[in-house]
């Protein structure tokens, strides 16, 4: 899904899930220096919490099936 490697991977894999369920201003932070627990975060926008919920859950599913999660 997203040429990167490492732990790049996950966060362009889950910004790539995102834009496919019509999140809107998906955005990747790297926090590697920030933080001891995370590399990326991916944030994203939906037009309802429904929407927001269900982007969310489908890019939690497609983490778990590639490992990463």
């Amino acid at each position: 899904m997203f040429a990167g490697s490492g732990t790049t991977q996950p966060a362009g894999n889950s910004s790539v899930v995102a834009l496919d369920k019509k999140a809107d201003d998906v955005i990747i932070l790297h926090v590697t220096d920030l933080t001891s627990y995370a590399d990326f975060f991916v944030l994203a926008s939906a037009p309802s919490d429904r929407q927001v919920q269900a982007i969310a859950r489908f890019a939690a599913e497609e983490l778990k099936k590639a490992g990463k999660a």
